[in-house]
């Protein structure tokens, strides 16, 4: 019999390269499955929480656009700013840039490989950026170098030098359709639908010519250009978490029953009972909490006396009755995999533990020691890519995680209030600031008049002392 089915495969598994097997294709294949990979956040218990810690922390705080040198910025200047954020704030149609890095993101850390497709206009000017799917992308073989000119500061000046460079192409494969591209500032355009280099001063058509790809990655793949997300060195406990929960449910559905095997001594069953005994076994779990009755005929003795009959049941796994088993093998790998993200247990939502100055803590170590460096890597990739095409004397930068302590902020307030160091506007906006209210500053003359009137208060007050003492 055959089957008409057949097995899911790798898109591109005609392609690959692979020298053990003397394959001549262009394209890379990747250290793992990426599609494998991106599944596990939807089977393993603890993964997607980490990955979505890291996704929200990271990207999900927004980001502003200042001025290189950090000096104060003039209109014209601040009318430059305001359309690179106008940029930033949709980037694709109906999407933001904090979405798009947020999806990047969630692709970096599920797969260890993020791609972001950049398109320009007939001018050659950037016009969108967008997320595209890792597990459909892959990367080709590097080519022959070609000279290329690159522009870099040196001590505050452009300096453009000439030098020899391999420059990566890539390959999106949905359905049958191949569509390649190139790396970001790739000096030659490459044809979308062939994947090859345009010829020395050829340029391809515009419906012909791939778009630019920027290339992210969590950690390298030694072997391969591919990036590995950061939890793949405890890959055997994201599986066997997984192992251990199917077990333990196994385990439920069977009723609670430790397997068990049935020894009988000088008797037999009758096919009946056999099988009314076989289908108790079997059946749904609510059934088998009750007792059964097993009736053994005996096979030995005498027409007078029958033989003695010994029924054994012995059983395996019988701890289990009690709780289901690997609950401590499955919190060890849950620290496993939060320890390769190195988050804290409340960023995954334990802070049973907590109390604030520990949250606190926590937060402030995380924030300094993951969350900012990769933002920061993140800044200098689109700071060097996009912002220098974009507007080459400003710089995107990410915010940071504020977690503010209200009692401290109040008490610099006031120690600032007494020294006369702030005037009453603007220490109205810090204390909303700080306490999340909305209170409004009164102008000089209410200010005036309130001074006025609680001076006359205070000499009437006097003046009804004198009297009284009188």
């Amino acid at each position: 019999i055959n089957s008409s089915a057949r097995e899911t495969d790798d898109d591109f598994e005609n392609l690959y390269f692979d020298k053990k097997q003397n394959q001549t294709g262009l394209v890379i294949r990747p250290p793992y499955d990426l599609k494998v990979l991106s599944s596990l956040l939807q089977v393993n218990n603890s993964l997607a929480q980490c990955v979505t810690a890291m996704e929200v922390n990271i990207d999900g705080t927004g980001a502003v656009i200042e001025s290189e040198d950090e000096k104060e910025m003039s209109d014209e200047e601040d009318v430059v700013a305001e359309g690179i954020n106008d940029f930033f704030k949709e980037p694709w149609p109906g999407m933001s840039m904090t979405t798009i890095r947020r999806a990047i993101r969630r692709d970096e850390e599920s797969t260890g490989n993020g791609y972001m497709e950049v398109l320009r206009n007939l001018k050659g000017d950037i016009v969108f950026v967008r997320k595209l799917d890792s597990g459909y992308m892959r990367l080709l073989r590097l080519g022959e170098p070609v000279m290329a000119t690159k522009t870099v500061k040196r001590f505050g000046k452009e300096v453009s030098v000439r030098m020899e460079v391999r420059e990566r192409r890539f390959i999106q494969s949905v359905g049958n359709k191949h569509i390649y591209f190139k790396e970001y500032g790739a000096t030659r355009d490459i044809n979308k639908e062939t994947g090859e280099w345009a010829k020395e001063g050829e340029t391809i058509p515009v419906d012909k010519r791939g778009t630019e790809i920027i290339h992210f990655t969590i950690n390298r793949d030694m072997n391969t250009p591919y990036g590995v997300p950061r939890w793949i060195n405890n890959l055997p406990s994201v599986l066997g978490s997984r192992k251990a929960e199917e077990m333990n449910l196994d385990f439920f559905n069977a009723g609670g029953l430790p397997p068990a095997m049935i020894l009988v001594q000088g008797g037999s069953m009758t096919p009946e009972v056999r099988k009314s005994l076989e289908a108790y076994l079997s059946g749904k779990a609510a059934s088998k909490q009750r007792a059964v009755v097993v009736e053994i005929q005996s096979v030995s003795g005498t027409l007078d006396t029958a033989g003695s009959v010994k029924v054994n049941v012995e059983r395996f796994g019988s701890e289990r009755q009690n709780d289901s088993m690997f609950e401590g093998y499955d919190d060890k790998t849950e620290k496993r995999v939060r320890a390769s993200f190195r988050l804290p247990p409340m960023f995954v939502g334990k802070a049973e533990d907590y109390n604030f100055a520990t949250a606190y803590a926590s937060y402030t170590v995380t924030e300094a020691q993951v969350f900012e460096p990769e933002r920061e890597e993140f800044d200098e990739r689109i700071n060097v890519t996009l912002m220098r095409e974009l507007a080459p004397d400003y710089i995107y930068r990410s915010l940071p995680l504020n977690v503010r302590d209200a009692t401290v902020q109040l008490k610099a307030i006031e120690i600032a209030a007494n020294k006369g160091l702030v005037g009453g506007e603007e220490l109205v906006d810090s204390m909303n600031e700080a306490t999340n209210t909305n209170m409004k500053p009164k102008d000089d003359s209410e200010i005036a008049a309130m001074e006025e009137e609680k001076l006359e208060d205070e000499a009437a007050a006097a003046a009804a002392s004198g009297d009284g003492a009188s």
